[in-house]
């Protein structure tokens, strides 16, 4: 669970999801997959549960991308797959523009320092 902010960032306890997902897109649409990432990233920053979001994408394979995601607990995980924003732009625009979709999903060891 989350635990008081410290310097604006939450701290992190038990229980935290990870997910990491490696998305390739099928030849030249990396340009086009970029800024829908980036808005599904703000919106999901946004979410209760949501502690980190990051997109990554490749400077050597640019039609491909890595997503690092950490949420507070299952639920929240859940709740970000089934929100607005997710169903509207990763299942309904991203998702049908790739080659490969591969995710894992792991809970955290240890939280970042403090």
């Amino acid at each position: 669970m989350l635990g008081e902010a410290v310097g604006g960032l939450p701290t992190y306890g038990a229980g935290v999801i990870v997910l990491i997902a490696t998305y390739r897109g099928k030849p030249g649409t990396g340009d086009t997959i970029e800024p829908l990432l980036a808005e599904l990233a703000a919106a999901t920053r946004d979410e209760p549960g949501c502690l980190l979001y990051l997109v990554n994408r490749s400077t050597t394979a640019v039609d491909t991308f890595v997503l690092y995601e950490h949420y507070v607990d299952d639920d929240a995980l859940a709740a970000h797959r089934d929100s607005p924003h997710f169903q509207r732009l990763a299942v309904g625009h991203v998702i049908p523009m790739l080659e490969e979709r591969v995710f894992d999903v792991y809970r955290l060891v240890e939280g970042p320092p403090s």
